[in-house]
């Protein structure tokens, strides 16, 4: 059943996304001057829940595949796109919009614990740390992550 209720939600993003596409293509080119503001978040809030979603399935995808079940995770590469998604909408609304930094904790939170490299790391760091300067909650996801990126890879 956790699997099934699995892929109707990926379903459900995907539809989601298809629908919205107008909206989030409008900031897939962060140079463009027709920027919809809201759909930096969606962008950046999409691809951390695709992301989140995924990560339910992958810390145990052996013992799915044991049992012969299908589970909605997504492609490294996926993962690495729905990152840079993460990345570069938080980064580029920080800059340009009002939207409130609070909101992109999640993303950031969800991008840092796939992050592939220091650089990535690093960026999300900083994000964080702009994000800090109006909310110390942030510090707490910081430290969430720099636990995380301490711990010996399996």
């Amino acid at each position: 059943h956790l699997a099934s209720e699995g892929h109707r939600l990926r379903q459900a993003l995907t539809a989601w996304r298809a629908i919205n596409s107008d909206l989030l293509d409008l900031v897939t080119d962060l140079t463009g001057d027709a920027l919809d503001h809201t759909g930096l978040l969606a962008n950046a809030f999409s691809a951390a829940t695709s992301i989140y979603l995924s990560g339910i399935y992958d810390y145990t995808t052996a013992l799915w595949h044991s049992w012969g079940v299908s589970v909605p995770t997504l492609a490294m590469e996926d993962v690495k796109s729905h990152v840079v998604t993460i990345l570069d909408s938080t980064r580029y609304a920080l800059d340009h919009t009002n939207i409130s930094h609070l909101l992109y904790l999640f993303p950031l939170r969800v991008a840092g614990a796939r992050c592939t490299d220091q650089c990535q790391r690093n960026q999300v760091l900083t994000l964080l740390r702009r994000v800090g300067t109006n909310f110390v909650v942030a510090q707490a996801f910081e430290g969430d992550l720099r636990r995380l990126w301490a711990k010996p890879q399996v």
